[in-house]
């Protein structure tokens, strides 16, 4: 009898505790916390003296004009590149600002953009990145490419897995080395520029 009363009191005690357990889980309400978050992507776009534009043309000399091409190494240094979302990075030539009395029905340089005169090539040892996936894109990884009012593909930036997962990319850095072409005919004396502009797309 001491045995069974003892088992039967621990019993007892232990129905409070499991129902204590029980009510404490029960939820008193709810409340919701949701949002969505949107597209983020963001780079610099310098050169070497960390500015946003760049004086090519300086000392052109008849070297340049024997090989046809001005030579710029790291004429264009994508710095800080993050985003959320796999995208592709492209640049594409807006037009050239030329000399007054330059021949535009004749000479190869457009305001337009639609021209070869601007090559640019992705210097792939540059290619850095502090977190994520950031990769170049054939051809500009390998060679010169003519920069034309078309977009170019230069960069993935992010990645879209096998599974259709999705990730970015956080403080990526690229150097981009540039080839402006040189005719002795009509590229007259005078002051040249020619806008770029980035754009980005969805990674397909």
């Amino acid at each position: 009898m001491i045995n069974a009363w003892k088992l039967f009191r621990v019993s007892l005690l232990s129905i409070p505790l499991v129902a204590t357990a029980l009510l404490s889980a029960a939820p008193v309400t709810t409340f919701q916390i949701k949002g969505s978050i949107g597209q983020h992507v963001k780079l610099d776009v310098l050169d070497l003296d960390g500015s946003n534009t760049k004086v090519l043309f300086t000392d052109v000399n008849e070297a340049d004009f024997d090989q046809g091409y001005i030579f710029v190494e790291k004429a264009i240094q994508l710095r800080g590149i993050q985003s959320n979302d796999p995208v592709v990075l492209k640049v594409k030539n807006n037009g050239w600002s030329l000399p007054s009395n330059y021949d535009v029905s004749a000479g190869h340089k457009t305001t337009t953009g639609a021209d070869s005169e601007l090559l640019l090539q992705a210097d792939t040892g540059s290619l850095s990145m502090t977190a994520g996936n950031m990769a170049t894109i054939a051809p500009i990884d390998s060679c010169f490419v003519a920069i034309n009012d078309t977009p170019t593909e230069v960069l993935h930036l992010g990645t879209v897995g096998g599974n259709g997962a999705k990730s970015g990319v956080k403080g990526g850095e690229i150097d981009l080395d540039a080839r402006i072409l040189l005719d002795v005919v009509y590229d007259i004396p005078g002051d040249y520029e020619v806008m770029l502009e980035f754009t980005v797309a969805p990674q397909i």
